[in-house]
């Protein structure tokens, strides 16, 4: 009888992981909500040329807003992929795009949080980036504060380069 309760609990663990379908679809309907913002900000933007002698960085800001879209959506597709391929199956995919799949197959939680920290960073430069073109020095402070983020974004781009650049030469040993 014990040996029938542990094949129904193994059972319904591996039946279990299909419900990982549920936040795999909301992922997906987001990436698709962000792909529609990320065309409408596009659209505004090609909407405000004719005013860009008024206005050269709301324009601006339009265009960095598609950009911050598209690293945000690039995260989602990171997160899809490898809930489904952990979860519930292996993508299979043709022989000529295997090199480009092995570019972006996740082998491992670690390097899952590895491709999303430099894909959030870069986010975060992205974003800092926009706010820095409409923001409005009105004393030393905000100047200093402004310089302050420059640098720990900076910092982390460079940590990351190194943690890389660390990972590499301990994985090629």
């Amino acid at each position: 009888i014990m040996r029938n309760i542990v094949f129904f609990i193994e059972m319904l663990l591996w039946k279990m992981r299909y419900l990982m379908l549920i936040p795999i679809f909301f992922v997906l309907a987001s990436l698709v909500y962000m792909i529609i913002l990320m065309w409408a900000r596009f659209w505004d933007a090609i909407q405000l040329f004719p005013t860009i002698q008024e206005s050269p960085f709301e324009v601006l800001s339009h265009l960095i807003d598609v950009i911050d879209f598209s690293l945000l959506c690039v995260i989602a597709l990171i997160i899809v992929r490898w809930l489904y391929e952990i979860f519930l199956n292996r993508i299979e995919i043709q022989a000529r795009d295997q090199l480009q799949a092995d570019q972006v197959l996740i082998h491992d939680i670690d390097e899952l949080k590895q491709k999303l920290w430099k894909v959030i960073v870069i986010s975060l430069v992205v974003h800092v980036f926009k706010h820095m073109i409409l923001f409005v020095v009105t004393d030393k402070f905000d100047l200093l504060a402004m310089g302050a983020v420059v640098l720990m974004l900076a910092w982390a781009l460079f940590l990351l380069e190194k943690l890389h650049t660390l990972e590499t030469n301990l994985s090629s040993k």
